[in-house]
């Protein structure tokens, strides 16, 4: 049996979750690379080209275990010891604590279910947004409404 290599998201729905302009340029110039070094051998980086493919031309994507495999040599190398899916944590965690709204942080998460699972099994209590939660409260009630 073959293995799914693309596949759509767990609810059916098509996601595009934005990106920051640093990654948008890095991956602005990473395909301009791409087409500069596929133009002397007569091949086109093609627009619905994949952009993490052991394609050239990118015309089928890694296998998802790929990124697992490569994040693990690189973090034994470093000497870390959490697996890839905590960075689902880690990101629900900062985007929380940063203010990002849930609905917002459940959304680039995927989660469907109004933020429910990404506060239940994601998001991690802080000390530093704990502090600001503090010195927010505190300054909040030296000036009560009136």
């Amino acid at each position: 049996m073959q293995p799914v290599l693309h596949k759509g998201t767990k609810t059916g729905d098509e996601r595009l979750p934005s990106l920051d302009s640093v990654s948008v340029e890095l991956l602005t110039q990473f395909r301009a690379t791409r087409e500069v070094g596929l133009a002397p051998v007569g091949l086109a980086f093609a627009a619905n080209a994949f952009v993490f493919s052991p394609d050239p031309a990118g015309a089928a994507p890694w296998h998802p275990d790929h990124f697992t495999h490569a994040y693990r040599q690189v973090a034994n190398n470093l000497d870390i010891t959490e697996p890839l899916k905590n960075l689902r944590h880690f990101n629900a965690t900062q985007l929380l604590a940063a203010g990002v709204d849930l609905r917002t942080t459940a959304g680039r998460l995927d989660d469907s279910d109004g933020g429910a699972t990404t506060l239940r099994v994601y998001a991690s209590w802080t000390k530093p947004a704990d502090q600001r939660g503090a010195e927010m409260l505190a300054g909040g009630s030296a000036h009560p409404p009136g």
